[in-house]
């Protein structure tokens, strides 16, 4: 067991909570357009099964929620053609079309927002946490000092874990209002806290995150249960971290 504080800093999407089918939903609604949302758009669609099985797969491409048009699109691409690779589309739509990725945006979080307030317990259900995070955040909420880092808004991200009894304070909580850069959200934490990076540890399942943060000193912990991606637990070895498979690993390192 540690004996002094320590601060652990999580992502939020794909580490502490699986928001895939919420963000499909949301992206998918913003994609085509939609004004109006019911509650039967809330269920299963056979439509969508195609283009949701491919997102799932490659959901990891994506970090702030512009690059879901990026996805998307590419999906749509293969679809329709057959031909190309999903990574290779991904690529090519994101140095096309960032001007139509940002009008995305705006209809993305309108929808969620949308979501969220009229639709309160389907719009929860699509953000269910991982097996075991709850009980472990509010044990670990009385010993250690917790922050979240993520590209997600505060608004979603406190509503998920206020559904889960999980009580981070609102300053500790750094999403898209703040920026999407992680070192930013590092750095801050850091001269907030006045810990050292030493005694700072940041949980993330984007190897290419842990990458960008590695130069601040913090020690590094790559989320094996999220998204990472085919060759996530590959890339996660450039950093020289932690590969973290399940909870009970993630105890024995910051408990």
């Amino acid at each position: 067991m540690l004996k002094e504080k320590i601060i652990i800093i999580f992502d939020f999407d794909g580490v502490i909570a699986n928001t895939t089918k919420e963000c499909f939903l949301v992206a998918w609604w913003a994609y085509h357009g939609v004004e109006e949302l019911t509650a039967a758009m809330f269920r299963n669609n056979h439509e969508r099964e195609k283009a949701e099985t491919l997102f799932n797969q490659f959901r990891y491409l994506v970090a702030p929620a512009h690059e879901y048009y990026f996805l998307l699109k590419a999906i749509f691409e293969y679809l329709e053609t057959c031909k190309g690779e999903l990574p290779n589309l991904f690529k090519k739509n994101s140095l096309k079309c960032e001007q139509e990725a940002m009008a995305f945006s705006i209809k993305f979080f309108r929808i969620r927002d949308f979501a969220r307030s009229k639709f309160r317990r389907q719009w929860l259900d699509l953000n269910p946490l991982y097996p075991g995070m709850a009980e472990f955040l509010r044990k670990y909420l009385k010993r250690q000092i917790v922050f979240i880092s993520s590209t997600k808004d505060k608004n979603s991200i406190e509503s998920i874990l206020k559904e889960n009894q999980i009580k981070i304070p609102r300053e500790h909580i750094f999403g898209k209002e703040q920026g999407t850069d992680k070192r930013v959200h590092i750095r801050s934490i850091l001269q907030q806290t006045g810990f050292a990076a030493t005694r700072t540890f940041f949980i993330d399942d984007n190897p290419l995150h842990l990458v960008q943060v590695k130069p601040l000193g913090v020690h590094l912990l790559f989320a094996n249960w999220g998204y990472g991606g085919p060759n996530g637990e590959a890339a996660s070895l450039a950093f020289e971290g932690n590969i973290v498979n399940n909870i009970k690993q993630l105890k024995k390192i910051v408990i």
